[in-house]
């Protein structure tokens, strides 16, 4: 990460995690928004086609309740109970399916989503690969100060001599290459102690900042290599960076499946704060 010489207070790291054991755990850095570099026009096309969908959605919502003459929460059971089968073509009663219970504007709307949606969760996760994803070194066991030698998770990225990991504030320096899938991380002398899960990430020699983002990641192998759940979770993440998430508090009474199908966020809690005043980088012993 480039250092930015001109600023009179530098941002506070955080790094999240994103995904589960089932899903495999990403960490990216949280910065409170997206840079253009990480947000093409067309996301926010898309992301306007979406919020469009969601307004015609709730507009024939309201004008369906008025014609069946029940409250909001009613009809929007009604269209749930519509959706119940493959595609939402259910027949129940009335012989009405959900898509003939929209309007024309809406259905025109939903099916543009249907095209974009894919793409959009596919090129948002891999920018936020591409620009945020960091290289993680968990801890398995404690370490106390003064040790030496680290027991850590499979590493999924290799670690040279002379390398720099960043754990909270302070940069250990690495002694020993350790290969993809290494379990033990050689290191100089540790100057603080470390508890089991504590996370420390890889920085860059130059600038002792931590290495964010894979610049060769393509929307091809985030095709052929990650999960859909892992997929959909980077790009809520996106969404939340990007603004996109819903503050349920703003909406007007009977949006709140609006709430629930824009997701909630991710950064409720597992978020690890670090502060770039005071690094103390461990000399190597003469």
């Amino acid at each position: 990460m480039k250092v930015i010489p001109f600023l009179a207070k530098k941002p506070k790291i955080v790094m999240v995690p994103v995904g589960n054991d089932l899903t495999g755990t990403v960490f990216l850095l949280k910065r409170g928004y997206i840079s253009p570099s990480e947000s093409p026009v067309d996301y926010q096309t898309l992301e306007r086609n979406r919020r469009k969908f969601f307004v015609a959605y709730n507009a024939r919502v309201k004008e369906l309740a008025k014609e069946r003459n029940e409250s909001i929460a009613e009809t929007r059971k009604y269209l749930e109970s519509l959706q119940g089968g493959e595609q939402g073509d259910v027949q129940i009663d009335t012989g009405e399916t959900f898509m003939d219970a929209l309007d024309d504007e809406t259905l025109e709307v939903m099916f543009r989503l249907q095209e974009d949606t894919r793409t959009l969760s596919i090129r948002a996760a891999t920018y936020m690969l591409k620009y945020r994803a960091a290289i993680p070194v968990i801890l398995t066991k404690n370490a106390e100060a003064g040790s030496r030698k680290l027991s850590v998770e499979p590493l999924t990225n290799p670690i040279g001599s002379g390398d720099l990991v960043r754990f909270d504030d302070y940069i250990v320096k690495v002694r020993d290459y350790a290969n993809y899938g290494s379990e033990t991380l050689m290191v100089e002398d540790l100057p603080i102690p470390l508890t089991v899960k504590s996370v420390g990430y890889l920085c860059d020699r130059d600038t002792s900042q931590i290495k964010v983002g894979f610049s060769d990641w393509t929307t091809d192998d985030t095709s052929e290599l990650i999960g859909e759940e892992l997929i959909a979770q980077l790009y809520q993440f996106y969404q939340v960076e990007a603004g996109e998430a819903v503050n349920e508090n703003a909406l007007p009474e009977g949006n709140e499946e609006i709430v629930e199908e824009m997701g909630e966020s991710l950064l409720s809690s597992g978020e690890t704060y670090i502060s770039d005043s005071n690094i103390s980088v461990v000399p190597t012993p003469v």
